[in-house]
C-alpha cells in the first residue's frame, strides 16, 4: 500500500515538472506537488497560484542554512494530505520562520516608552537565536510500516460558537487563505523547547490541514514515545497564506492582568506511538465528535499553564494582514468605530484620563475627528457588550459628531460603566464591530484596552479569569473579518496590564504585524498622543513630535528629555494650502506628553505634498549627535543640515502616516585646564615667581574658558572635554635689569604631546581629552652671572664683617658703568672681560682674590657666555703698634722696665731691648734694640694701660699710667706715646764722725750690689718666658 502510494506522488511529481502544471484555482480543489519516498534535499520548484495577486509562478527557493526567516517552501503535492515519509537521508532542514514585515526588522516589539521603538515589529518565536539546522538524529529511519500521523489545521476564518464543541463546529470548514501554509516539526530539547528542525514538513494544498507522518514509533522504534514541536513555517511563496496573512509564532496565556505564560504555536505533540493520529493544536474539554487530541496535564510544555488555558479550538489561527488605507480629508470622510475597554481593572483617575483623551480640549480625538468631518461609532465593552456595556454612539452606523462640546462631552460617561466585575472580551467587542461592519462600513476601527482577554462569546470563560488560548482565537477571527472587509484595525494597549513585549504579541495576533502602526503600547499619560496620531494620520494630517534624547556626561541616557526648544517650518516645495498647525517654537516637557508636537493638515486627499523643517535651539556643552526618525512607524534616512541643528524632510503627503523624530545629543564632559610655567636659566631651574626680576611671561588661551585673564598655575574651567585650546605666551626679559640674557626657546609638555613639543609664538592646539589637562611652558634663558663676595680674617680681634662692604664691591666691563655688588650678590652681566675693585676700609688690607668659573687676570676676570663667575675678596684686619721713650729729658735711658695691660686684662712684662740690630730682640715685646725706645707689634684690637714698673738705675720711678686704643683708625700704624721722662735721684749724706768705719760699708755695699745683679737676672729670664707666650698668641 505504502509503495504504490508512493509510486502515484512520485509520477505526478514528475509530470507536474515536465509539463509545468499549474494548480488550479480553487483552494479546495486538487493541487499537484511533488513528495519523495523518502526525505531528501529541498529543491527549486516552480509553484503557481492562479487565485494570487500575480498568476506569475512563485520559485520556491533552495534551503539556506543561513537565515531563519527564510525556510524553503515545499512543492505543494497533488493528494489532500501530504505525508512526509521517513527515509535513510533526511533533507537538511529550515529552522522556524515568520513572514517578516520588513528585510531585518526586529524580532520583538520594545516598550513603546523606549525612544528606540522600531518602526516594525516581527514577534520571535521563543527559538528567536540563529539555530544550526541540519539532519538530526532525533527521527530515526523507518524499519517498519508502524507509523504515527500528525494531523495539523489552520483557519483564517472561523466562528466559535461553543468553549468545548467539536473543532467541526468551531473551527467549520472555510480553508480561505490556509493554502500555502507550510509546518515542520523540531525535536523536542529535555527542557520541553524548541530542538533543531528535521526535514519531515507538510504544505497545506486544500481542506485547511495536512499531514505529517512520522516513522520507526513502534514499541522499540527510534522514534517511540518521543515528542515533537510543531511549527508554522514561512508560507509558499505567491500563496494565499503568504499574500495574505501573518504568522504568530507564539501567545500569551495566565494572568489577566498581565499574561506571562507562552504557548507556542503550533505546539508540543503528545508522545508518539504506532499507528497513532495526533490532531494539532489540541483542544481541551472536547467530550464528542471527531478529529480532535484534548491536551492533558503531562502535554504542557509549560507547567505554570493550565489545560485550560492552553486548549485550542483546534486550528492555528492565522492572522490577516491589515489593510491599508488612504487617508480621508474632508470631502471624502473618515468612517471609524472606536471601540474602549471598560474593564474593572481602569481605576477611576485612569478611566478621568481615558475620557479627557477622547473628549476633552481641543486636541481632543474626538475633536480632532469632529474638525476632520469624521463620522464615527464609539462602542464600550467589559465582560460583554451589553449593558451597561454596548454602544455609546453610532449604533446605527458612523455618524457625524455634535457640534455642542458639551454634548460632545457627554457621549463618554464621566464614572466608567461597569462596575467592579467587568472582565475583558476582546471577542464580544470585535464581534459586534465584525456584525455591524457590513451596513456600517468602517474604514477604520480603532481598539483600545488595558489588558489582555479572559472572556469569549457573550461571556463565556475558558480559563476560569485567566487569560486562555480559546479567549485570544476567538477575537483573532473576528478580527480577521474586520479586515477581510478592507478595515482597518489598530489597536492600542494602555496601562501596565497592556505593556511590554509578551502582551504586545496578543495585541499584534488581532492587528497587524507593524508595531507603531497596526498597534502600539503606551502609558495612561500618553494615550491622548497616541489617539490623536492615529486619527490625524487618518484624516488627511501628519501628526508630528520631536522628543529630546540626552546622553549625559556620566553616560547615563535620559529620554523625552525636559527644557529642549525646538521649532517647526513649512519650507520652499510645499504645496500650496498645506498648512501647519500649532506653535512653531516649544519647549520640551519631561516625559512622553512633553514632548514637541505640530501637525500638517492637508486639504486633499493626494496632489499635496509637504517639506518640512525641525531645528534645535542647540545648548552649550552638548552637541547633537543624530536624528533619528519614522514615518507611519517605519524608519527613514535623515540628514543633520549645514547649521548642526536641524533636519527637512521631504515629500510628506496626506496617508504619510505620523512623522516621529528623536534629537539625540550628547552632554560633553566639563573640562578645566591648568598651565604651569618653569624657567630654566643656564640649566638651573626656576618655578615662576622665583625667576630673576625684569623677566616674565604672560599667558594666553584661546578660548580662555571662565572670565577674566589666565594667570600661570591657575586652573581654569568654563572647558569642554572635546574643545580644541590654544595655549600661548608673550615674554620679556629687561635688559637693563638682565643685561645680555636672551630667550632661547619654549616647549610645552601634557597630554596629547609626546615628549614636548616647540611651542611658537602664536601658540600651540591642544585638544582636551580629560576632565583635567596640565600643561607646563618651559622657557630657556642663557644669561652670564657675575657673583661678587666678601671674605673678612679679624685675625687680630677686628669688629669688621662682609656686610660692611655691601655696595663696595665693584665689577666694570670696559666703559660701561661700574656695578656695584653687595658680598653674595649676582648680578646678571653682558659677556667680557670685568676689573674687579673693592672700597678700602680703616683697619683693613686685602689679602687675596679669586675667581671660579672665570678666568682671573690681575684683577680682571674674563665672564664667557652663559658663565656663572663667582669671586672672592678676602680681607684681614690689621694688628696695632705703639712706641714710646725713656729719657731724662734729654737723654734716652736704658734699663726702665713696663707692664701692658690689654683687651681681656691680658698683661705683657716690657723689658728695655738693647742690642746692635733687631735680631736682638728676638723673642721680646720691646722689637726696639735702640736703649730706651720701645716699639710694640701685633696688638689686639682693644683698649690698653702702660705703666713703668722699674725705673732706669738711680732714676726715680715713674708709676703714671698711659692709656691708648687700638682700632680702626690706629690699626696697620704705629701708636707713638711719646718721650716719658724720668728724674735722677738723690743719694743720702754720710755721718762724719764716729761710728762704723769704711770698710764696712764698703763690703756691705758690694753685697748688696751682687744681691741685686742675681734678682735681675730671674727677672730678665721670667720676662723672656712673658714675651715668648705673647709672640705665640
Amino acid at each position: 500500500m505504502r509503495s504504490s502510494r508512493v509510486a502515484i506522488v512520485g509520477l505526478l511529481a514528475t509530470a507536474l515538472i515536465v509539463s509545468g502544471a499549474t494548480l488550479a484555482s480553487a483552494e479546495d480543489g486538487a493541487s499537484a506537488g511533488d513528495t519523495a519516498s523518502t526525505p531528501q534535499a529541498i529543491t527549486t520548484t516552480s509553484v503557481s497560484f492562479p487565485d494570487a495577486a500575480s498568476s506569475a509562478p512563485v520559485e520556491a527557493p533552495a534551503a539556506d542554512d543561513s537565515s531563519p526567516q527564510a525556510a524553503p517552501a515545499p512543492a505543494l503535492p497533488s493528494a489532500p494530505e501530504q505525508r512526509v515519509m521517513s527515509g535513510e537521508a533526511p533533507a537538511t532542514p529550515e529552522p522556524p520562520a515568520e513572514t517578516p514585515t520588513e528585510p531585518g526588522e526586529p524580532g520583538e516589539p520594545v516598550d513603546p516608552t523606549d525612544p528606540t521603538v522600531p518602526a516594525a515589529d516581527e514577534p520571535a518565536p521563543p527559538r528567536a537565536a540563529a539555530r544550526e539546522v541540519a539532519p538530526t538524529a532525533e527521527i530515526a529511519a523507518r524499519a517498519d510500516s508502524s507509523h504515527a500521523d500528525i494531523v495539523i489545521r489552520k483557519r483564517v476564518t472561523a466562528e466559535p460558537t461553543q468553549v468545548t464543541a467539536a473543532p467541526s463546529v468551531n473551527i467549520g470548514t472555510d480553508h480561505s487563505d490556509t493554502v500555502g501554509t507550510v509546518f515542520r516539526l523540531f525535536a523536542n530539547t529535555g527542557s520541553n523547547t524548541v530542538g533543531a528542525a528535521t526535514a519531515y514538513t507538510c504544505t497545506i494544498t486544500t481542506g485547511g490541514e495536512c499531514t505529517i507522518t512520522v516513522d520507526a514509533v513502534n514499541s522499540g522504534g527510534a522514534n517511540s514515545g518521543k515528542r515533537f514541536w510543531v511549527v508554522e513555517q514561512a508560507p509558499v511563496p505567491g500563496s494565499p497564506a503568504a499574500l495574505n496573512t501573518y504568522i504568530n509564532s507564539e501567545l500569551y496565556v495566565g494572568d489577566y492582568t498581565g499574561p506571562q505564560d507562552v504557548r507556542s504555536l503550533v505546539g508540543l505533540t503528545k508522545a508518539l506511538g504506532a499507528n497513532q493520529t495526533t490532531y494539532m493544536p489540541m483542544t481541551t474539554g472536547v467530550s464528542s465528535g471527531s478529529g480532535y487530541t484534548n491536551i492533558a496535564s503531562a502535554d504542557l510544555p509549560n507547567t505554570s499553564a493550565t489545560v485550560g488555558e492552553a486548549g485550542s479550538f483546534g486550528a492555528v489561527v492565522g492572522s490577516r494582514k491589515n489593510p491599508v488605507i488612504a487617508a480621508k480629508c474632508e470631502a471624502t470622510p473618515l468612517r471609524i468605530g472606536i471601540v474602549i475597554d471598560q474593564s474593572a481593572s481602569i481605576t477611576a483617575s485612569q478611566w478621568t484620563t481615558f475620557r479627557n483623551a477622547l473628549v476633552d480640549g481641543p486636541n481632543s480625538v474626538l475633536r480632532q475627528l469632529r474638525d476632520a468631518n469624521a463620522a464615527v461609532s464609539i462602542l464600550g465593552f467589559g465582560s460583554s457588550v451589553v449593558s451597561p456595556n454596548g454602544w455609546h454612539y453610532g449604533s446605527t452606523g458612523p455618524t457625524a459628531l455634535p457640534a455642542n462640546n458639551t454634548t460632545l462631552q457627554n457621549l463618554i460617561p464621566s464614572s466608567r460603566p461597569g462596575g467592579s466585575s467587568n472582565a475583558t472580551n476582546w471577542d464580544a467587542a470585535l464581534s459586534t464591530i465584525q456584525s455591524a461592519n457590513p451596513s456600517h462600513r468602517y474604514d477604520m476601527v480603532l481598539f483600545v484596552t488595558d489588558g489582555a482577554p479572559n472572556y469569549i462569546l457573550n461571556g463565556s470563560q475558558p480559563s476560569s479569569t485567566e487569560v486562555a488560548l480559546r479567549s485570544l482565537e476567538a477575537p483573532m477571527y473576528a478580527a480577521n473579518a474586520i479586515k477581510a472587509a478592507g478595515t482597518r484595525l489598530v489597536t492600542v494597549g494602555v496601562g501596565a496590564g497592556a505593556s511590554g513585549t509578551k502582551v504586545a504579541k496578543n495585541l499584534r495576533a488581532v492587528s497587524g504585524e507593524t508595531f507603531g502602526s497596526d498597534y502600539l503600547q503606551g502609558d495612561w499619560d500618553a494615550l491622548k498622543q497616541i489617539l490623536s496620531d492615529i486619527v490625524t494620520a487618518a484624516t488627511c494630517q501628519v501628526p508630528v513630535e520631536v522628543s529630546k534624547t540626552q546622553v549625559n556626561a556620566d553616560g547615563s541616557t535620559t529620554t523625552t528629555a525636559a527644557n529642549w526648544q525646538f521649532a517647526a517650518a513649512l519650507q520652499p516645495g510645499t504645496t500650496s494650502g498645506v498648512t501647519l498647525s500649532g506653535t512653531a517654537g516649544q519647549t520640551t516637557t519631561a516625559g512622553v506628553a512633553g514632548k514637541a508636537r505640530w501637525t500638517i493638515r492637508f486639504t486633499q486627499p493626494g496632489g499635496q505634498t509637504a517639506v518640512l523643517k525641525l531645528s534645535e535651539t542647540q545648548k552649550s556643552g552638548w552637541a547633537l549627535q543624530s536624528v533619528a526618525c519614522t514615518l507611519d512607524a517605519v524608519p527613514i534616512t535623515t540628514t543633520v543640515g549645514g547649521d548642526g541643528a536641524s533636519i527637512v524632510v521631504n515629500g510628506l503627503h496626506p496617508s504619510a502616516g505620523a512623522l516621529s523624530c528623536v534629537f539625540t545629543n550628547k552632554q560633553s564632559t566639563p573640562a578645566s585646564v591648568t598651565v604651569n610655567k618653569v624657567w630654566k636659566i643656564d640649566g638651573e631651574t626656576f618655578a615662576h615667581g622665583d625667576q630673576p626680576g625684569g623677566m616674565d611671561a604672560a599667558l594666553a588661551l584661546t578660548p580662555a574658558g571662565q572670565t577674566g585673564t589666565p594667570k600661570w598655575g591657575q586652573t581654569r574651567t568654563g572647558f569642554l572635554v572635546g574643545d580644541s585650546v590654544t595655549i600661548a605666551e608673550t615674554t620679556s626679559i629687561d635688559p637693563t635689569l638682565l643685561p645680555g640674557c636672551i630667550l632661547t626657546g619654549s616647549t610645552i609638555a601634557g597630554p596629547g604631546i609626546t615628549g614636548g613639543a616647540a611651542l611658537p609664538a602664536d601658540g600651540h592646539a591642544v585638544t582636551l581629552a580629560s576632565a583635567s589637562s596640565t600643561y607646563t611652558v618651559t622657557n630657556s634663558v642663557q644669561c652670564q652671572r657675575l657673583t661678587i663676595v666678601k671674605d673678612v680674617d679679624n685675625r687680630f680681634g677686628g669688629d669688621g664683617t662682609s656686610d660692611d662692604w655691601n655696595g663696595g664691591l665693584f665689577a666694570q666691563r670696559d666703559d660701561q658703568p661700574q656695578l656695584a655688588f653687595d658680598s653674595g650678590e649676582t648680578q646678571y652681566v653682558a659677556a667680557g672681560s670685568y676689573a674687579l675693585s673693592e672700597a678700602e676700609r680703616d683697619g683693613y688690607g686685602q689679602r687675596g682674590l679669586s675667581c671660579t668659573g672665570g678666568t682671573l687676570t690681575g684683577s680682571r676676570v674674563e665672564v664667557a657666555a652663559g658663565a656663572h663667575v663667582t669671586c672672592t675678596f678676602v680681607n684681614e684686619d690689621l694688628p696695632g703698634q705703639v712706641s714710646w721713650t725713656k729719657t731724662d729729658g734729654t737723654t734716652k735711658l736704658a734699663g726702665s722696665e713696663w707692664t701692658l695691660t690689654g683687651p681681656g686684662g691680658r698683661t705683657t712684662v716690657v723689658d728695655d731691648c738693647v742690642g746692635a740690630n733687631v735680631a736682638a730682640c728676638a723673642g721680646m715685646a720691646d722689637q726696639d734694640p735702640a736703649a730706651g725706645a720701645f716699639l710694640l707689634k701685633d696688638l689686639d684690637w682693644g683698649d690698653y694701660s702702660l705703666v713703668e714698673t722699674a725705673a732706669p738705675l738711680g732714676y726715680v720711678l715713674d708709676s703714671t699710667p698711659h692709656p691708648f686704643s687700638v682700632g680702626a683708625t690706629s690699626a696697620g700704624s704705629v701708636i707713638a706715646l711719646g718721650a716719658f721722662i724720668n728724674t735722677l735721684g738723690v743719694a743720702p749724706a754720710l755721718p762724719l764722725t764716729g761710728g762704723l768705719g769704711s770698710d764696712f760699708y764698703t763690703f756691705f755695699g758690694l753685697g748688696v750690689l751682687v744681691l741685686a745683679l742675681l734678682l735681675l737676672a730671674i727677672r730678665r729670664l721670667w720676662v723672656r718666658r712673658q714675651v715668648a707666650e705673647v709672640g705665640t698668641r
